[in-house]
């Protein structure tokens, strides 16, 4: 609640200053003669115009609200100093109150910048979602990271626990063994020649 009754409390202040920006500069002759009469230049009709005009929309849209609210304070401070300077006139009390009181109020504007429809915040609320992603996203690739480094470390500890393996070739010799052909084989021969595979041992001779 506090920042929606902050945020139409600065637009209705920024309006202030929209309205007397945009009269100036509908009608510049009557501005000029008002700043002759406060003895200013004419020449500054314009360009306090488009300053209070731009301040302004600054304010109420809430682009750069601290920096619109600070600048709009100094001015409006500066104008108590060099126009509604006659304190002992009862006839500009009220209005060089009326000042101070627009100054406070820019000040409470500069307290509470980040109150409600207000682009400052939006873009401020826009940033947080992008560094809390971004963070996540670098936690993320850490938390990889780390258990694709673990997965290395423990399939080379179990490489390095696994026994080695090493398998010696087995000589084999042939061998020629003459024996008898079986009964009934019809072979012309009495003898039947086959290769014996077996490995040979040491205490074998034959």
């Amino acid at each position: 609640m506090s920042a929606f009754v902050a945020a139409i409390g600065r637009i209705l202040i920024a309006l202030l200053f929209i309205v007397s920006g945009a009269n100036k500069l509908m009608a510049p002759g009557v501005a000029a003669a008002g700043f002759a009469q406060m003895g200013m230049s004419q020449s500054l009709v314009v360009p306090v115009a488009i300053f209070e005009l731009a301040a302004g929309i600054c304010l109420a849209i809430g682009i750069v609200t601290g920096i619109a609210a600070t600048a709009l304070a100094v001015f409006t401070a500066l104008t108590i100093v060099m126009v509604h300077n006659q304190f002992s006139d009862p006839a500009q009390v009220p209005v060089i109150l009326s000042h101070v009181a627009l100054v406070g109020g820019l000040f409470m504007v500069i307290a509470h910048k980040l109150s409600l429809w207000q682009y400052d915040r939006m873009r401020l609320s826009r940033e947080r979602d992008r560094s809390k992603l971004d963070s996540e996203t670098a936690r993320h690739d850490a938390e990889l990271r780390a258990a694709r480094a673990e997965g290395r470390a423990d399939m080379a500890t179990r490489v390095a626990a696994s026994p080695t393996v090493v398998t010696q070739p087995v000589e084999t010799h042939t061998k020629v063994v003459t024996a008898p052909a079986p009964a009934g084989m019809a072979v012309p021969v009495d003898t039947l020649t086959y290769e014996d595979t077996r490995p040979r041992r040491w205490y074998q001779v034959w």
